[in-house]
């Protein structure tokens, strides 16, 4: 994942997210070079929903959290 996360992407964030709700797998934020609180608030609303239906959704960053 790379770029802005903010509320100009919030709707293709969602999209793409969207597919991934049953699924294991692993957000990396290492491209991510803007996020505010819409973007926190996508994610986090929807590893919610992956982790009710069964999913998985860890994430790794590089970047903007200095970790």
């Amino acid at each position: 994942m790379g770029g802005e996360f903010d509320i100009a992407t919030a709707l293709r964030l969602r999209a793409v997210l969207a597919p991934l709700t049953q699924r294991r797998c692993e957000l990396d934020f290492g491209h991510v070079t803007f996020l505010d609180s819409t973007g926190i608030n996508l994610f986090t609303r929807h590893r919610r929903h992956a982790v009710a239906a069964g999913g998985h959704l860890p994430h790794r960053d590089r970047g903007i959290w200095g970790a």
